[in-house]
């Protein structure tokens, strides 16, 4: 997933045609049926998208009660991304600064993956952000 606009377009062109309001309004209902903390989507990192523009999303994600899941970006061979667009991973630079601020908003909001009943943030293997805390 992303929040930026010009990245969905670019690397989710079905799912842009949904509105974000849209997105922003299943999160509430989820939150509002599921509960504070028991609902999450992926934020992809790397995608083109600004970090700081990210973590603002990210901040708006945990101020609704949702768990956003920062993910790394892991262009794979053989797909469009790398053979056509050489596309590279996320500079570990920007992934650590990332998570780490992401990581400091659900500390902050006491929410943590582990607190999750399922899903890919109860799990935590695709993210760092458990090591950092959350």
């Amino acid at each position: 997933e992303s929040m930026d606009d010009d990245v969905r377009r670019r690397w989710m062109p079905g799912k842009s045609s949904v509105p974000l309001d849209e997105y922003r309004a299943a999160w509430r209902e989820a939150v509002r049926v599921f509960g504070h903390n028991q609902v999450s989507t992926y934020l992809l990192v790397g995608l083109g998208e600004d970090p700081d523009e990210m973590v603002e999303a990210a901040q708006e994600l945990v101020d609704m009660g949702v768990y956003p899941f920062v993910v790394p970006f892991r262009p794979l061979a053989g797909t469009l991304a790398t053979d056509v667009d050489h596309v590279p991973p996320p500079p570990a630079e920007v992934l650590q600064d990332v998570t780490r601020r992401v990581a400091h908003a659900l500390m902050e909001a006491g929410m943590h993956g582990s607190d999750q009943a399922a899903g890919c943030a109860a799990c935590g293997a695709c993210s760092v952000l458990q090591s950092e805390g959350a």
